[in-house]
């Protein structure tokens, strides 16, 4: 089993897409690390669905690997990234490197 990545506490707003419907939703990532994110969602989505994701700062493809409703604030997606391109990649690890982010 492999070590998981350190995950911060990153509050952003995300827009989601799924390939199949094509319509965006809004959701608000709670945390993120080089590898995924954890994202509150007014949709659900089924686990395995691949979702197109754009930050202001960056985008890139993700698979949702689980989720769960919470009474508190929504829908739960804890999704993986399938792919970032370089540049998108170097600007996640500015936002996680950054000192006011903190460690979930």
């Amino acid at each position: 089993m492999s070590i998981p990545a350190p995950r911060f506490d990153v509050e952003l707003p995300v827009e989601l897409s799924s390939e199949e419907s094509g319509e965006p939703f809004l959701g608000v990532s709670i945390d993120l690390s080089d590898t995924g994110m954890l994202v509150v969602a007014d949709e659900p989505q089924l686990r395995g669905t691949p979702l197109r994701f754009d930050f202001q700062q960056f985008g890139g493809t993700s698979e949702v690997i689980w989720t769960r409703e919470d009474k508190v604030r929504g829908v739960l997606l804890g999704m993986k990234f399938l792919s970032l391109k370089r540049r998108d990649r170097k600007t996640l690890r500015r936002i996680l490197e950054a000192p006011l982010i903190h460690r979930a």
